[in-house]
């Protein structure tokens, strides 16, 4: 809730007058025909070479998959089956070809 508020130089409190005056701010500002809506940002992203965009086309490999599994809180979980990473840690002899089936899966249609 808000209680007051000021605009340009004065403080608002009393509902009705606060509704108008904010009204009116905001009609001015966005039907200004004088204002410069023109941004100038630069911005300097990093950009991959061909080389870090060909690796992104890769299938995941045994070993990136494990690091992910042992570089996250072992009390998150994944997804909502409720497995967490304690789990698949303490398991993993058993469960890394399924996690990497499924990952080879999910790099051919795009979904978990």
């Amino acid at each position: 809730m808000v209680h007051g508020m000021k605009i340009g130089n004065s403080w608002y409190s009393a509902p009705k007058e606060l509704k108008e005056k904010m009204v009116d701010y905001f009609k001015e500002h966005f039907s200004c025909p004088l204002r410069k809506w023109k941004m100038d940002m630069v911005l300097n992203f990093k950009r991959l070479n061909e080389a870090g965009a060909w690796k992104l086309e890769v299938p995941f490999s045994m070993e990136e998959i494990k690091e992910v599994v042992w570089s996250c809180d072992e009390n998150k979980a994944p997804c909502l089956n409720g497995f967490n990473l304690c789990f698949f840690r303490k398991y993993w002899e058993v469960v890394k070809r399924d996690l990497l089936d499924m990952m080879m899966e999910f790099c051919k249609i795009g979904k978990l």
